[in-house]
């Protein structure tokens, strides 16, 4: 299996801006190596925390210290992936830095409309240029979906489509999204529950490697992990005061409510909460693909913070 890291290209200052210096992941004990979710396959993702990485209380703070050290770093503007609460503080929080950026949002053939309504309100108010790519339906089953599932080996709607907005983003800058958080909840992670509900750390599954992933192979200045982008604000965000962990569920809306009450993205979305059908249909499609080649759940561990 090939490693992603171990090539000298022309664009190696891009691949050091696709993963952190405390992000370390391996499939079958191979680190950096391609996504394996097939029956016996291993999975380990790590955070590497130095003696002098510290937490603080004021998230707003971790935050825009985050974006402004990944804007240094690059010496890019900032192309910010627009979905939902998440991504419009990321959004928010650059405009109030002065930093330059455009927002992108995907077009999922017009599923998610309403998303993309708030796209725009947000875009206006911030008086920032919206960029809107559209992925029809058909060019989704005829190739899209396909080819992002033979990387992810997961079938996630979500995930599986946009890479197709990824790879419009212009290459002189740097891809930002609103991946990354502690927002952690459903099957996939239960199991790593301790009896009480409680989890001793944040649970991870592959979905955290598969943009990194993405970024190492196309040779992209890419962060789209951006609350896990620095240890200051993975600490920070974790160990929150208003954090909820109960119930097998971490839960960040108690926090984000509290400090941006006035968010445009209200409410949770998935982009595919107003037609259930469509996210149902691409994962039957994939599961009609998979011939019992990919495990149907995702592999996940639990990693310390």
């Amino acid at each position: 299996m090939a490693r992603l890291l171990d090539y000298d290209n022309k664009d190696a200052r891009n691949v050091k801006l696709s993963i952190p210096k405390h992000v370390k992941w391996a499939f079958n004990k191979e680190f950096f190596s391609e996504i394996s979710n097939v029956e016996g396959s291993s999975f380990e993702f790590n955070y590497l925390f130095a003696e002098n990485d510290f937490a603080t209380n004021d998230l707003k703070y971790a935050i825009r210290k985050t974006i402004t050290d990944l804007y240094t770093k690059g010496e890019m503007p900032l192309s910010i992936c627009i979905s939902g609460a998440d991504s419009e503080i990321i959004a928010r929080e650059t405009a109030v830095l002065g930093i330059p950026f455009e927002l992108y949002f995907l077009n999922i053939w017009d599923i998610n409309a309403k998303a993309r309504k708030m796209a725009q309100d947000l875009a206006s108010e911030l008086n920032v240029k919206l960029n809107i790519i559209t992925l029809t339906k058909e060019e989704a089953f005829d190739s899209v979906l396909e080819k992002n599932y033979r990387n992810l080996q997961a079938e996630k709607p979500t995930y599986l489509c946009l890479p197709y907005l990824l790879e419009r983003i212009p290459f002189n800058t740097y891809i930002i999204g609103g991946e990354g958080d502690p927002q952690k909840s459903g099957v996939d992670y239960e199991p790593l529950a301790n009896s009480d509900g409680t989890y001793n750390g944040i649970p991870i599954s592959i979905t955290e490697v598969y943009y990194r992933q993405w970024a190492l192979v196309n040779h992209r200045a890419c962060e789209m992990y951006f609350y896990a982008a620095s240890p200051l604000l993975l600490k920070s965000y974790f160990n929150h005061p208003l954090m909820i962990k109960e119930n097998k569920r971490i839960d960040t809306r108690n926090l984000v409510n509290t400090l941006w009450p006035k968010l445009t993205f209200s409410y949770k979305t998935t982009n595919w909460e107003d037609s259930l059908e469509s996210n149902r249909e691409v994962r039957m499609h994939m599961r009609s693909m998979n011939k019992n080649k990919y495990r149907n759940l995702p592999i996940t561990c639990l990693v310390d913070i």
